[in-house]
């Protein structure tokens, strides 16, 4: 596509009425994902301010489906970007996850009260130590598992420690850290001890449920 074409695709997406709007956004998002390497800055900061504007007026759904295919583009542009992170958090979600963003900038999202954008935050490959030590402060389970699971986030010790901890009361926890290819062996060591006290529980549970309903407990030899 030449670059006419797409300012004339940019062009129908902003005079479009609303039953057509959805297609001329899909049209022009499809354009930009085919030619957003071969496009001047000049129509790269045209897609920026007419899609920002266009979003104001464009359905939901058609914008989540935006969101999450222009999210890994290398030359999503700046505006654009801070509106859908703006928008609704099914919208802002990928963004988050995928988007180039700084650490400042992920810190600033990071919100206790606010699991689905933690959680988006903690799946992001790479993250640094300073965006998870961020994440493990703001404390949600969820989104401590979900960061213990992406080997690609960069715990530090402390991290790791904080972890563990909460994997001595819970499998799921155990199960994401004992994944991880950079977990220290002391941790590691913690987590196969506490795996060995929660067997010997569960076993003891079931020998003395059996026991209170009058079988004899099964006994390897």
């Amino acid at each position: 596509m030449n670059d006419l074409g797409f300012v004339e695709l940019l062009s129908a997406a902003q005079d479009a009425p609303a039953e057509k709007r959805g297609e001329c956004v899909r049209r022009v998002r499809d354009a930009f994902l085919q030619n957003a390497t071969a496009l001047p800055p000049d129509q790269i900061e045209l897609f920026d301010e007419v899609m920002t504007k266009v979003m104001d007026q464009t359905a939901l759904l058609d914008r989540v489906t935006f969101a999450k295919a222009v999210a890994r583009s290398p030359r999503l542009p700046d505006r654009l970007c801070r509106r859908l992170l703006g928008d609704t958090t099914m919208v802002a979600a990928p963004i988050i996850e995928h988007a180039a963003m700084s650490d400042t900038d992920l810190v600033r999202l990071i919100d206790p009260k606010n699991e689905t954008v933690c959680l988006s935050v903690a799946r992001r490959q790479p993250l640094s130590v300073d965006v998870a030590d961020k994440l493990i402060a703001a404390g949600q389970p969820k989104v401590l598992i979900a960061l213990a699971r992406n080997v690609e986030a960069e715990l530090s010790y402390a991290a790791f420690e904080i972890l563990s901890d909460i994997a001595v009361e819970g499998a799921e926890m155990d199960e994401a850290l004992s994944s991880r290819p950079d977990l220290p062996t002391e941790i590691a060591r913690k987590l196969t001890r506490a795996l060995e006290r929660r067997t010997s529980r569960r076993l003891n549970a079931m020998i003395e449920r059996d026991l209170e309903k009058g079988r004899k407990p099964f006994v390897l030899r």
